[in-house]
């Protein structure tokens, strides 16, 4: 809808962000560099870990607030000021890395060691996790599980006393039984 010239809803910048995040490949320029994220701690601001280990706060603009989501773990590129007259905020976020984009810059070397190692241990865990949600396994020794044997740990499970179950009138479950 459009009042007064003014277009409401989502419009061709929101959509051009969005599309630009998930599909652009950014590279580092002159005072931007990768880092992790190690907190969230509110307010549009980040706690980010760059290549030496020196924790930094980076504030999320407002053009990416409610289109972009991080998470601990994530890497972001993020440009700094080593002149910012504020003490605690130093930086921006300028881009959330996504699987490809992290790709292309593995590709491109631009990604410091100390975080590749951690994008490893990810990749590992995750693969490990699918995994063991595709086959059953009986993790105490390692053998596979049964399906009858799976469906009886699944009843073993108490019920949940916070759900009201519907209950049969005792007259119509005896019926049943004596048939």
């Amino acid at each position: 809808a459009e009042y007064m010239g003014v277009t409401k809803g989502m419009g061709k910048g929101r959509r051009y962000l969005q599309g630009q995040a998930l599909h652009e490949m950014p590279v580092p320029k002159e005072n931007e560099i990768v880092a992790l994220v190690t907190n969230t701690p509110g307010s549009n601001l980040l706690e980010v870990e760059n290549e030496a280990g020196q924790k930094l706060f980076c504030r999320i603009p407002k053009r990416f607030r409610n289109l972009l989501w991080v998470k601990r773990g994530d890497l972001v590129i993020a440009s700094f000021d080593p002149h910012h007259p504020d003490t605690e905020v130093r930086g921006e976020l300028s881009h959330t890395l996504y699987q490809a984009q992290i790709k292309h810059l593995l590709k491109e070397n631009l990604i410091p060691q100390r975080f590749v190692a951690e994008l490893s241990k990810r990749t590992e865990e995750s693969q490990l996790n699918s995994a063991a949600e595709r086959s059953p396994v009986n993790h105490a020794n390692g053998e596979q599980v049964d399906e009858e044997e799976e469906e009886s740990e699944e009843e073993a499970i108490e019920r949940n006393h916070n759900r009201n179950q519907p209950m049969m009138p005792e007259s119509e479950s005896e019926e049943e039984e004596d048939e």
